[in-house]
Order: C-alpha cells, then structure tokens, then sequence
C-alpha cells in the first residue's frame, strides 16, 4: 500500500533463484522466470499467487512475457525452427494458442491494449529496428515505426501514440509518434521508454538521466554496464512541457536510476524500482505536483 508503506503476503511458497517476476493486474496471477549465474533463463512457471496447485511451467527460454491489461491473458515469445512464435495462453498455461510467427528471433512485447500488442525488433546501438501491432483477434500485424536505429518503444494503453527513442552513436533523441496523423514530435529530453509509463494518451512519466549520452545506449545500460542518475518528470505531450516531480540529490536522497515505472489506480502514486540497488519507491504525485518546477 503506498500510502501507508504496509504490505500484504500474497503466498506463504518461497520461490528460490527467481530473477524475474510478473504480475496481473489484480496481482493473482503471476509469471516467475529462473535464471542461472550468466543470466540465460532457466525456466518459466505461471499460475495463482494463492494456488500453488494452479503452477504450470511454461516452454523453455522464453525471452519476453506480457500479461493483457484488465485480463489474465498472457503473451510470450517462443523459439521456433524457422526462428520465433508468439503465443497467447491462459495465466495457468494450459490453454495456448499461436498467434504470430516471425523470421526473427528477438523481440520486445508489449500488451498496451485488449486487442493490440506492441512488437519491437530487439534494440541494438546504430542497428536498424521496427515496431508492429499484432492484432490478438485475427493474427495480423500492422508496420507503426521503421526503420529507427537503436528503436525502443512504448505504446498508449489506447494505440494512438508511441513513445520511442532512436539511438545512434552517442546520439540518443526521444520522440512520440502519432499513428492517427503518421507524424511524430521530439521531445526536450531524452531517456530510455523503458524508463517511462503513460498515464493517459496525453502525458507520461519518465525517470530522465542527467547524462544519457555514455556508452552504447541501449545494451550497455541492459547489461548494467552503466547506470544513470535520474529526476522524476511529467511530460505534457501536446505542449512539450516537462515538470520535474522529485530530482533525488536536491533532496540529499540516492540517487535513482528508475525501472518498471507504474500508477496506482487513481493515479496518485507513482512507484518503480531503482536499478541501483533493487529497492521500491513511491512518489505521491499530488504532493510532487505542488512542490514541482519546470525543466
């Protein structure tokens, strides 16, 4: 609970050796990823946080995993003979369906919406990428952004914008494309969409490194080769306006290098994980808000 820091035990089962885990939205079902000492992915298990009974392992090496917003669905990226199969399951794994094939192995997935889903060519400094729709009701898939080099993305619960940042050389530049009008805006601040979350078609909330512009952006801050000191911003998408909501050193505070960014419900507390150290802060937006600047 944010407000009042206290938290709920959703399952009396300690999980050992678990490197990554995923949850709905109403956090009663989950997706726990084990991983060995170099990092590559053991195993996948998925089911009911309070019915141990309900755990199903997943394929092997699967390398991407979204839950559906408002729904128990699961989404996941398979290897395949002819390269990499996209399926869609119940959260106890027993119900799967292939919804999309592809030549290429390495993807980043994204349910942003009941029917569509995010897919993004596996970034890479300088290497061209792209970004695609995968209609969950028929199979098809719709071209949104191409031919971007260093493309990581991240979509609007409702389609209409994408958030995404080109990386080339040490040139690292954030932008948000409309797919209603086909046209995209640059934004006066660069960081990582990975380090953001849309709070509703029109603004996001981002973690924004005060120098982005250090190595091969993205891997080596995926590797942890790097790490990046933030401020919390809200970004006005129509405007361009950016407000500073929490800069961690003007507060003697650690400093921050924000993941997994998320809302409450009612859109008061903004919460993520520093990458730093694993730990989990909470920002009352309302409050921030008062105290905020323009930057």
């Amino acid at each position: 609970n944010p407000q009042t820091q206290s938290t709920v035990r959703v399952s009396n089962t300690t999980l050992t050796g678990v490197q990554r885990t995923l949850f709905n939205d109403t956090g009663e079902y989950f997706v726990a990823q084990y991983t060995d000492n170099s990092g590559t992915i053991l195993r996948t298990i998925t089911g009911s946080a309070s019915d141990q009974s309900s755990r199903r392992r997943l394929p092997q090496n699967l390398e991407d995993i979204t839950f559906a917003p408002n729904s128990n669905n699961i989404f996941y990226i398979q290897p395949a003979e002819d390269g990499a199969a996209g399926v869609i399951t119940n959260p106890t794994g027993t119900n799967r369906a292939v919804v999309f094939r592809s030549r290429l192995q390495e993807w980043l997935t994204h349910w942003h919406a009941p029917s569509q889903i995010t897919l993004t060519t596996k970034p890479a400094n300088g290497i061209t990428g792209f970004s695609s729709y995968l209609n969950t009701s028929n199979g098809s898939t719709e071209r949104q952004i191409t031919d971007t080099p260093g493309l990581t993305t991240l979509t609007s619960p409702n389609g209409q914008r994408v958030l995404y940042m080109q990386s080339n050389g040490d040139q690292n530049i954030l932008y948000v494309y409309n797919t209603q009008t086909n046209t995209r805006q640059r934004l006066s601040v660069s960081t990582l969409p990975e380090k953001c979350v849309w709070a509703d078609t029109t603004s996001v909330y981002c973690g924004v490194p005060d120098n982005i512009s250090q190595g091969s952006i993205p891997e080596s801050w995926y590797q942890g080769r790097i790490t990046f000191r933030d401020r919390i911003v809200e970004i006005d998408i129509p405007s361009g306006i950016v407000t500073t909501l929490l800069q961690p050193s003007q507060l003697d505070r650690p400093p921050v290098d924000a993941i997994k960014l998320g809302l409450s419900p009612e859109e008061r507390y903004l919460h993520f994980i520093n990458k730093k150290d694993g730990s989990l802060w909470s920002l009352d937006l309302f409050r921030a808000r008062g105290e905020g600047f323009s930057g």
